[in-house]
C-alpha cells in the first residue's frame, strides 16, 4: 500500500500498482518514501487529466466467455476511478499550498 498525505486532510492510500501506474503517467518514480511539491500538483493534473481522457476509448465492460461457456461480464475499473481520491488530494494540496508526502507499506 501506499499512502499519501497531507495536513488536515484525510490520507489516501491505494494499492502499489494503481499508484505505480498513476506515477507512470506523471513521469515520477514511485520512491519508498517521497513527497509530490505543490509546484508541480498543476502540471500533474493536466497529466492525469489527459490520460482519464485517453482511458476513455476502452470499454469499461468487457465481455468473455467462461470455462463452462457462459457469457460472463467484467468491469474494469477506469483511470478517472482508481486516480480520484489522489487527484483530489491534489487540488487541495494546491488550494492551501501544501505539498504530498507519500510512504510505501507492505501491510
Amino acid at each position: 500500500m501506499i499512502s499519501f498525505e497531507l495536513k488536515n486532510f484525510a490520507h489516501v492510500s491505494m494499492l502499489k500498482a494503481a499508484a505505480e501506474e498513476i506515477f507512470k503517467i506523471l513521469g515520477k518514480n514511485l520512491d519508498a518514501s517521497g513527497a509530490m511539491l505543490v509546484e508541480d500538483m498543476p502540471k500533474y493534473l493536466a497529466k492525469i487529466e489527459s490520460a482519464i481522457e485517453d482511458d476513455k476509448q476502452y470499454p469499461q465492460d468487457i465481455e468473455h466467455i467462461d470455462n463452462n461457456g457462459k457469457i460472463m461480464i467484467e468491469t474494469r475499473i477506469t483511470l478517472k476511478q482508481k486516480s480520484f481520491p489522489l487527484r483530489e488530494l491534489m487540488e487541495n494540496a494546491i488550494k492551501t499550498g501544501q505539498s504530498i508526502t507519500y510512504t510505501y507499506s507492505k501491510y
